[in-house]
């Protein structure tokens, strides 16, 4: 299982039970929030750039790239210090387990904006996104008890005026 999963468990279970949301945290939710679910929030991984520290096997540094939009609506005054106090919220519960109970290296704040929205009538609805970076790592998904998967270069080449790929294997060394 990908630490990823692992991660969105975290964040779903810390957050659902520390900031003032009613519980409504959705995860990778990809509908659109209905104004019966507000507040909210909705958290989703957005990039993840990753470079490998060695050879083999190889360990990935990774930076998980997450937006957590909270969302809120209704007749609401002071509707920037409701969004403030939810942002600091997830800001205590997230910065303070930086490391996710020993699961990640790190988590940072990014950055925090507000997020336009726009409807017609008496209500007000109001959004902020606040992007945090998550450092881990990860070993190679492959057996790496295996070896010889790390003695192999592996290409694929294309053909001029083909539609065939041509696959090369070059073994390295046997032993």
């Amino acid at each position: 299982m990908h630490k990823r999963i692992d991660i969105r468990r975290f964040l779903k279970k810390a957050l659902v039970n520390n900031v003032d949301v009613g519980g409504r945290v959705f995860m990778s939710r990809p509908n659109p929030l209905f104004v019966a679910e507000l507040p909210a929030q909705m958290v989703y991984f957005v990039a993840e750039p990753a470079d490998h520290k060695n050879s083999g096997p190889r360990i990935y540094d990774r930076e998980l790239m997450v937006h957590i939009d909270t969302v809120v609506g209704g007749e609401l005054e002071n509707v920037d210090d409701v969004l403030d106090r939810l942002a600091f919220e997830t800001e205590v519960i997230l910065l303070g387990n930086r490391t996710m109970d020993d699961l990640v290296h790190e988590v940072s704040i990014v950055d925090t904006r507000p997020v336009s929205l726009e409807f017609e009538g008496d209500n007000t609805y109001a959004a902020i996104r606040q992007i945090m970076m998550i450092e881990y790592e990860t070993l190679n998904p492959i057996n790496t008890n295996d070896i010889t998967e790390w003695l192999k270069y592996n290409a694929t080449w294309r053909l001029n005026n083909t539609a065939d790929d041509v696959d090369d294997e070059v073994v390295i060394r046997t032993s």
